[in-house]
C-alpha cells in the first residue's frame, strides 16, 4: 500500500511537471495590430508578400475598425509578419477604396506610413519595449484617401 501511494505520488508529480514545460512559451514582443477607417469610403487592404502574391486581405467598413492579428516573436515588431516564412510577410499593401481609388504602400521606400512604426496613431519608444503585450493602431484618413488615384 505504501509503494502504491509512492507511486502515484510520483506519477502525479511528473504529469505536472511535463505540464509545465509544455505550456510555457515566452516571447519578448506580443503586439495586436488594429486598423480603422476613417476616410469616408469603404476600403479593402490587400497585403502582398516579395513574390507579388495577395495573401491576406481585409474588407474595413467606414467608421469601423480591425484587427488584423497579433504577432509574438522575440525581435522588435515587425509590421504585416504574420508569419516567419516570407509567403506570409508584407511587402507591400494596397488599400483600395469603393469608388475604385488606390492607394499604396511599399516596406522598402523611406516614409511610408502603414510601414512605419512611429507613424501609428499610439506610438511611442516607451509602448514597444520588450516584455509586455501592448496593440498598435493606425487609422486610414481623409488624408489618406485624398493621396489615392485612380487603381489600375
Amino acid at each position: 500500500m505504501l509503494c502504491l501511494s509512492i507511486g502515484i505520488g510520483i506519477s502525479l508529480l511528473m504529469i505536472t511537471s511535463c505540464e509545465e514545460k509544455i505550456n510555457f512559451i515566452s516571447y519578448n514582443y506580443i503586439v495586436d495590430h488594429v486598423y480603422t477607417n476613417h476616410t469616408g469610403q469603404h476600403l479593402t487592404m490587400k497585403v502582398y508578400n516579395r513574390h507579388d502574391e495577395m495573401f491576406k486581405s481585409f474588407n474595413i467598413q467606414k467608421g469601423h475598425s480591425i484587427s488584423t492579428h497579433t504577432w509574438s516573436g522575440d525581435v522588435a515588431p515587425a509590421l504585416f509578419h504574420f508569419e516567419s516564412f516570407t509567403h506570409k510577410i508584407g511587402d507591400s499593401v494596397i488599400v483600395k477604396f469603393d469608388d475604385a481609388k488606390c492607394i499604396t504602400y511599399l516596406d522598402q521606400i523611406t516614409n511610408n506610413k502603414i510601414f512605419n512604426l512611429e507613424e501609428y496613431d499610439n506610438y511611442n519608444p516607451e509602448l514597444i519595449k520588450p516584455g509586455k503585450l501592448f496593440t498598435l493602431y493606425y487609422t486610414f484618413t481623409e488624408e489618406d484617401y485624398n493621396l489615392a488615384v485612380d487603381c489600375q
